[in-house]
């Protein structure tokens, strides 16, 4: 007579899920938010995660309906983005082309620096057109501005708003509060999976 038992060598290897619970991560959004003083949409472009979903994380969708959950590709994204790592951006340098590429297509919308002025910090809509780099947060902020200003459904015609007619979620950076940095959460490894990123 036999008996069978799982040992570390035998035992299946635990998957990672492919979606997890959003909750531990929308308190950490919020926690950055807290403490940067930058908007969502500005600690979504710190993370590279879409802003529609960073929007669904915090607010549901529409109609309010919240997530119920998180795609792990989203959830290890998020959880990377510390407030250490958005004050690093802020002397990190990065190529400069394509922050310049995004300045000059909203001066052809019609936004000037004047008009930009509210949504980004003097030195990043002044960018020099010979400027050959510039700091990461700067390129973040210049995107999101981007994102957001061309972004359809604002009720402009072909979704580009004229210079004036909206408040931008500009996530310009107040000081910050004197609080340690939320813990990082970790799934086991990265799933290569494709599918939406919430549901």
């Amino acid at each position: 007579m036999s008996t069978r038992a799982d040992t570390s060598d035998t035992a299946a290897p635990t998957a990672c899920p492919d979606w997890v619970c959003p909750d531990m991560f929308r308190d950490h959004v919020r926690t950055l938010i807290c403490e940067t003083g930058l908007s969502w949409r500005l600690v979504a472009a710190h993370a590279d995660v879409s802003p529609r979903v960073a929007r669904a994380l915090l607010h549901g969708r529409e109609g309010g309906r919240p997530l119920r959950q998180l795609h792990v590709s989203v959830a290890r994204a998020l959880a990377a983005t510390s407030v250490e790592s958005i004050q690093e951006a802020e002397t990190t340098l990065v190529d400069a082309a394509g922050s310049r590429a995004l300045l000059q297509a909203l001066r052809r919308l019609g936004w000037t620096a004047d008009t930009l002025r509210p949504h980004l910090k003097d030195q990043d809509s002044q960018l020099a057109r010979q400027a050959t780099v510039c700091t990461a947060a700067a390129a973040l902020r210049i995107s999101a501005c981007y994102d957001l200003l061309t972004s359809p459904g604002t009720g402009a015609r072909g979704g580009h708003p004229s210079p004036g007619t909206i408040h931008v979620d500009s996530g310009q950076q107040h000081p910050s509060l004197d609080r340690k940095t939320p813990p990082r959460w970790f799934p086991a490894s990265p799933s290569g999976s494709t599918r939406p990123a919430a549901r």
